[in-house]
């Protein structure tokens, strides 16, 4: 069973560079020893754009779209977060 990535206990807003590449970090090794990750954003109220690129876009990018849908599972994000995520993913696709 996999534990999912509590965002939250790096604090309800996500805005430092060194805490984004944390979280990929973690999302990474959960992808590579189950395939799967829950990334739980329960009590993160907002989050960087460039922390969502950081975060979703490479994951985004490195999996393709079929693999991100299907592999990575989003819990408890605002209307708010999920914007941003959307917004980090597109930046990530148009930095080529």
């Amino acid at each position: 069973m996999m534990d999912a990535i509590h965002v939250k206990k790096f604090g309800s807003v996500i805005t430092d560079k060194d805490v984004g590449s944390e979280i990929l970090r973690l999302a990474k090794e959960q992808l590579s020893t189950h395939g799967r990750v829950q990334i739980d954003l329960e009590g993160v109220v907002t989050m960087a754009t460039y922390c969502a690129k950081q975060i979703f876009g490479t994951l985004y990018i490195e999996m393709g779209p079929e693999n991100f849908f299907k592999n990575i599972s989003i819990a408890n994000a605002s209307d708010d977060v999920k914007s941003l995520i959307q917004l980090g993913i597109l930046n990530a696709l148009n930095a080529d």
